[in-house]
This record gives structure tokens, sequence and C-alpha cells, in this order.
């Protein structure tokens, strides 16, 4: 899944909390065709592949193992 803002991956984070969906991991790139920046999260049913997509410039891990990482750890805070 791709969304367009951290507000809007942190509601979907929260959103499939506690279902069989549950998201793994969740990415922020940049986007080649736009150079916008943008998140992708991926469930446990989703293979990941944002690091062989032509369309992803500057992947980083920013979610996994039920934590939000580097800049957005705050968001750990947030309900």
């Amino acid at each position: 899944m791709t969304v367009d803002t951290i507000e809007r991956l942190k509601a979907l984070v929260d959103e499939v909390r506690d279902t069989p969906v549950l998201i793994v991991s969740a990415w922020e790139y940049t986007n080649r065709m736009n150079n916008k920046i943008m998140f992708a999260a991926f469930t446990v049913w989703c293979h990941c592949d944002i690091l062989e997509s032509p369309a992803v410039r500057r992947p980083k891990l920013i979610y996994r193992s039920g934590k939000f990482r580097g800049k957005y750890e705050y968001l750990n805070n947030q309900s």
C-alpha cells in the first residue's frame, strides 16, 4: 500500500494494528516519477519489493516490529 503522508500511514497502522492484516514494515521513499516523498506499507501477506522497484529512490525503513523508527519515533507515543 502506498500513501502520500505520514499521517495517513500512521492512521493505516493504527487501523490494522490488532487484525490479521498486520503491517510488518513501512518505508519512506522518493518517487522517481514525481519527485515526491511517499510512504509504502507492507503486510504479512505482501512481499516487500521496495528495494527492487524502479520507481523508488532513497528508501528508508521507518516502521518495523510494531514501532516507528528514526525521525518518526514520536508517532509511537500517539494513539
